[in-house]
């Protein structure tokens, strides 16, 4: 193996648990395929589907073309139903010009608001008919399930079945997350990852980078944390991160540290916690070399800047990672924690830690 290569130069508070990383890098912004957003991520459609009783599919009012009217009920009754949301002139055009298309409409009970949903063609409306008769038979779509629809439709070139993918992907949990299809070219998720409109599925997009078998993926993600260490950017970094560890395994957690960690004041404040949560997951889900790199990152970390205990205990205690429980005992006991949340943050991971061992010595 080669040696990895350090990315040049440099990488909060007490925000319990869910800090993370959510749009893409250049201002601020569950733990669901992106367990890193500082943003909440829009449900997908499944989910919208299930939590729904009525679903239409609705076009303009021929007599009052600016009105949205009912015209299929894929769920529920669409008599007497008054939709409140105009018609945009945009969409009243498209809609004139293929008059089989229609609108998605949604609403969870008779009291509930409407919500407007995506434009339907007829792709999008098969997908959509087969959604609603797979709830209506199961009570819902399982994450299983759902890697099987939506993850061939990553690759999608219909903008809206490739938007309704990417927000399914955004809701999955890691460890499944990594299970959908790896993208075979970089560069429409880099391109995507340039545009603002494009926002909402930044952290997705950078996290299915680090799936890709595209050289120009790992080359964005490591000169993407390189201007991260460099700027102290926190926008998506611990997506980033993320990906960038599942591209480059171990070699990329070295280099992380060597950016982020090895600064003279160690890692920054804003950044430390996306850092560290990026790589709590991939010790749960990474190969034994990347999982004895991070815990040796980690390691070091702590010896040289105590003060990172906080995140560490959040991020690994959350997850019931107790291998630096000890160090964290260690760090108590030699008095090298200065502020009342770093001490405390110590002793609870600590507690939780030795707790689990003994329940788990209980249960043997």
């Amino acid at each position: 193996m080669t040696a990895p290569r350090a990315l040049s130069c440099a990488p909060s508070g007490l925000k319990p648990l869910l800090l993370a990383s959510g749009l893409w890098l250049s201002a601020a912004p569950v733990a669901l395929a992106c367990a890193f957003h500082d943003y909440v991520p829009r449900p997908g459609l499944s989910d919208e589907l299930e939590m729904s009783e009525t679903v239409l599919l609705a076009r303009p009012d021929p007599a009052s073309p600016f009105r949205f009217i009912p015209v299929i009920a894929l769920r529920g009754v669409g008599e007497e139903v008054d939709l409140p949301q105009l018609v945009d002139s945009v969409t009243r055009r498209r809609l004139a010009a293929n008059p089989d298309d229609h609108v998605l409409f949604l609403r969870p009970d008779d009291y509930g608001e409407w919500e407007r949903g995506v434009y339907v063609d007829d792709q999008t409306r098969t997908l959509l008919e087969s959604l609603v008769a797979e709830i209506a038979q199961e009570g819902f779509l399982s994450l299983e399930r759902r890697v099987e629809i939506f993850g061939p439709l990553l690759q999608s070139e219909h903008p809206v079945l490739n938007a309704i993918a990417l927000r399914e992907a955004d809701q999955l949990p890691y460890e499944l997350m990594r299970a959908l299809p790896p993208p075979p070219q970089a560069a429409p998720h880099i391109a995507a990852l340039s545009t603002a409109s494009q926002a909402q599925s930044h952290p997705i997009r950078l996290l299915l980078l680090g799936l890709s078998p595209d050289p120009a993926a790992r080359a964005f993600l490591e000169n993407a944390l390189l201007a991260a260490a460099a700027t102290g950017n926190t926008r998506n970094l611990g997506a980033l991160t993320a990906g960038y560890i599942e591209s480059a395994g171990a070699e990329g957690v070295v280099a992380i540290e060597a950016a982020f960690f090895t600064r003279p004041a160690g890692p920054r404040d804003i950044q430390s916690e996306a850092l560290i949560e990026a790589m709590a997951i991939h010790s749960l889900q990474g190969d034994p070399e990347t999982t004895a790199a991070i815990t040796q990152a980690i390691a070091h970390l702590l010896e040289a800047h105590p003060d990172s205990i906080a995140p560490v205990a959040r991020q690994f205690g959350g997850r019931e990672i107790p291998i630096f429980a000890d160090q964290a005992a260690s760090l108590l006991e030699r008095g090298l924690l200065d502020s009342l949340e770093m001490r405390n943050s110590a002793i609870e991971y600590v507690a939780r830690s030795r707790r689990a061992a003994s329940d788990a010595f209980l249960m043997d």
